[in-house]
């Protein structure tokens, strides 16, 4: 899971319950891979990597404001199932089922940092309450295939490269920027 450019993870790869959960650069650790297991009754399990009895979890189950997300022992409450809603641009919002308000789990004032504490506050579909889920059983490209199209990350940033703001003039400049599926983040390897 990643939003932010960074990515959805275990603080400190701890395994206690409580344990929070926060947002850090790629790693590639278990504390940042999570699998997603559908509920019998609603919603999703997000189960972390590197805590095998563990699940997502709203702390106490509080449907309060900012209410802090962390894990723990895994159960089939409300407090560990959580909606993911796919969005236009190709991201997802999760909201936890005990919410009777629907927030949404965020990355608090859109920070852009590690070990930021995650949060659930009122939804209001901004660009830090959405999710790009990617799948960490994809083995990295050994071998490049001329003529097929890829797309490029920084493996210290978690960021994809892209050609800046679209633009198609000879000499634009690129940057990096979190994944989004458009054309200016695909590149062709040609061979010369």
């Amino acid at each position: 899971l990643k939003g932010s450019g960074r990515y959805l993870a275990v603080e400190n790869s701890g395994t206690a319950n409580n344990t929070n959960v926060c947002q850090e650069t790629f790693t590639g650790a278990n504390n940042q891979k999570w699998r997603i297991e559908k509920a019998v009754n609603g919603g999703y399990y997000i189960l972390p990597q590197n805590a095998s009895r563990m699940g997502l979890d709203i702390t106490n189950g509080s449907d309060s404001q900012d209410s802090n997300v962390a894990i723990h022992t895994h159960n089939t409450s409300e407090t560990q199932r959580f909606d993911i809603n796919p969005q236009s641009d190709y991201t997802y919002t999760v909201a936890p089922k005990c919410s009777s308000d629907r927030k949404i789990v965020t990355v608090p004032n859109a920070a852009t940092y590690d070990n930021v504490a995650i949060w659930t506050p009122q939804g209001k579909l901004n660009a830090n309450q959405s999710w790009y889920f990617e799948d960490v059983s994809t083995k990295p490209v050994t071998q490049i295939e001329y003529g097929a199209v890829y797309q490029l990350m920084a493996r210290h940033s978690g960021r994809y490269v892209s050609v800046s703001g679209g633009a198609t003039s000879v000499g634009a400049r690129t940057e990096q920027l979190a994944q989004g599926y458009y054309d200016y983040q695909k590149f062709v390897v040609k061979k010369y």
